[in-house]
């Protein structure tokens, strides 16, 4: 907004206006360049950061070579890293879907009844396309119940 108004003096045929509109404009990127550089410093001094979810170290692709219903599905499970969410074994997902991959940080972790879901596990899971949004809601919805 101040290099729009900063405009108006030269448009209106003022000889200071190309000065006017100079200083304007470099105050505002020097203020964008001082705000911007101390924004992350300030963020992490008043303890305003989060940590950030690793990137997985492991995925899987499913490759057929016929038509096929079947679709892995990856759930992001939600904060708190490290919340213990419900067993496998009590989930109650849909019948023909199985919990094929759970990455957690930089491990994999192989899925059985009896393992914990744990926050920021990625879960895969492979199941029939039309199950999509049960199997989300199911994943999403059990861990933040616990």
């Amino acid at each position: 907004m101040p290099i729009v108004l900063a405009t108006y003096p030269a448009a209106a045929g003022l000889a200071i206006g190309q000065e006017i509109f100079n200083l304007v404009f470099f105050a505002v990127l020097l203020s964008i360049a001082i705000q911007g550089s101390t924004l992350g410093w300030f963020a992490r001094l008043l303890n305003h950061t989060y940590p950030k979810r690793p990137m997985p170290l492991f995925d899987v692709e499913l490759v057929t070579m016929a038509e096929s219903d079947f679709d892995l599905i990856v759930v992001d499970l939600p904060d708190p890293q490290g919340a213990t969410g419900p067993v496998i074994a009590d989930l109650g997902l849909p019948a023909g879907s199985v919990i094929i991959l759970i990455t957690r940080g930089g491990d994999i972790v192989v899925p059985k009844g009896s393992t914990h879901l744990l926050g920021w596990d990625r879960v895969t899971v492979l199941a029939h396309a039309k199950d999509h949004e049960t199997i989300r809601s199911i994943l999403l919805g059990a861990f933040s119940a616990e």
